[in-house]
């Protein structure tokens, strides 16, 4: 081998040896003795937005119902369910679940 292409080749091998040496590793987040909760599925229904009298009550009207069957729909919004009354009421409420919620309130 010639002389060039010796140190070419030895120059070749000590960057890559300094390449390897200064690569970061990924990091990774400690380690905990703690695995991650599973939720129970009780936990992930939202829970059903009821008047002080415990009766589902549409949050853009006000109007109860008997049930769920009853309500043309409804809107999750913070861990809570809304069911809506009639069609006129889905839109808006779709349309922002944030007044919705806080409308809902004069009927709590």
């Amino acid at each position: 081998m010639g002389v060039m292409k010796q140190s070419f080749l030895i120059l070749a091998v000590i960057a890559s040896i300094f390449i390897a040496g200064c690569s970061q590793p990924a990091a990774t987040p400690p380690a905990t003795s703690e695995e991650p909760q599973a939720s129970s599925p009780a936990s992930s229904e939202p829970v059903a937005f009821r008047n002080k009298d415990g009766k589902l009550v549409c949050p853009m009207m006000g109007a109860e119902m008997k049930d769920e069957s009853a309500a043309v729909g409804h809107v999750d919004y913070e861990g809570v369910r809304y069911y809506l009354c009639c069609d006129m009421c889905t839109e808006p409420a779709n349309k922002d679940p944030k007044a919705m919620a806080a409308k809902a309130q004069q009927y709590k």
